[in-house]
């Protein structure tokens, strides 16, 4: 007869002795709170303050886009030219609306411009038209103006971006977006720390069911897997929950309607970005509430020796 020998396999620091459940630490102590709830509001908060700075940061970069690439093109009366200023505008538009990377080219009345508005009636005025180009156009355009210019050799080119009142107010919004951005770093760090001001609460010392486990034969590094796994699932299931309730209640929501140009003019969002950006704060909460949770466990299990 033969005689079948098993092999013991060698002990799994990962696989957990069946302890009785009101072991584990919300069950054994109610006045332990969860920490499901609060990373959910956690998530809310991030959420707002994420969607908040990109409404304000999109909104303030078309203000800065709507004062770039503005041009004045005027066309003066010249022994050069025998066609009249009002003339050499109607044929430079009709150019200048073929021109790539040009979003707007329109007539523009002389009497409408400052420098102009006390001139004599009598004095002659330019013909001039307004030009907008893409953000990205300038090279191209300026191009294309120098191959214009041999036809109309009398007019002049104006770049009122840089105009001293344009240059100023781009100052402004460009410190004013410096600061926005240093702002939502600070309140999304001051989530954090909240977060892990509120750790110690859903981990209160728990010295006896320690000493417990260790009469029952777990070692250290069982007993911190034991109680960081409970704890750390309940932070992973309030990340979800919040995560979830972002995206079913805003984000998903104007990501359709963005998409069939129903978002209202005024909501100034990138769902897309915005989920990224969630996602990122989803991340470092977890990474931050894991090292945080791990370090309270190993003073009470260090302190229950």
């Amino acid at each position: 007869m033969t005689v079948k020998q098993t092999e013991t396999a060698a002990p799994n620091p990962k696989k957990i002795p069946v302890y009785p459940e009101n072991l584990m630490p919300v069950a054994n102590d109610p006045r332990v709170l969860s920490p499901a709830p609060r990373m959910a509001g956690f998530v809310l908060l991030l959420f707002l303050i994420a969607g908040l700075w990109q409404h304000v940061h999109i909104s303030v970069v078309e203000k800065q886009d709507r004062l770039s690439g503005i041009y004045t093109l005027a066309f003066f009366k010249s022994e050069q030219d025998t066609r009249t200023p009002q003339e050499q505008a109607d044929e430079a538009l009709d150019t200048l609306r073929n021109f790539p990377g040009i979003l707007k080219a329109a007539l523009l009345d002389a009497r409408s411009m400052p420098a102009f508005q006390e001139t004599d009636a009598k004095t002659a005025l330019p013909a001039l038209v307004q030009i907008k180009i893409v953000a990205s156009g300038e090279t191209v355009f300026l191009q294309k103006m120098s191959e214009l210019a041999e036809h109309f050799p009398a007019a002049q080119l104006r770049d009122h971006s840089r105009d001293t009142q344009v240059t100023a107010l781009k100052t402004r919004y460009a410190r004013f977006l410096m600061i926005l951005n240093i702002s939502a770093v600070i309140a999304a760090a001051l989530i954090v720390a909240a977060m892990l001001a509120a750790a110690p609460k859903w981990l209160r010392p728990q010295q006896e069911t320690i000493a417990l486990l260790r009469v029952l034969g777990a070692e250290d590094k069982m007993i911190l897997y034991v109680f960081s796994r409970h704890t750390l699932r309940n932070i992973l299931k309030g990340l979800t929950m919040g995560a979830a309730l972002v995206a079913g209640l805003f984000l998903i929501p104007a990501y359709l309607l963005g998409l069939f140009g129903l978002l209202p003019a005024a909501v100034k969002i990138d769902p897309v970005m915005l989920g990224l950006i969630l996602a990122f704060g989803l991340g470092l909460l977890y990474i931050a509430a894991r090292l945080r949770t791990k370090n309270i466990l190993r003073r009470q299990i260090w302190n229950a020796a």
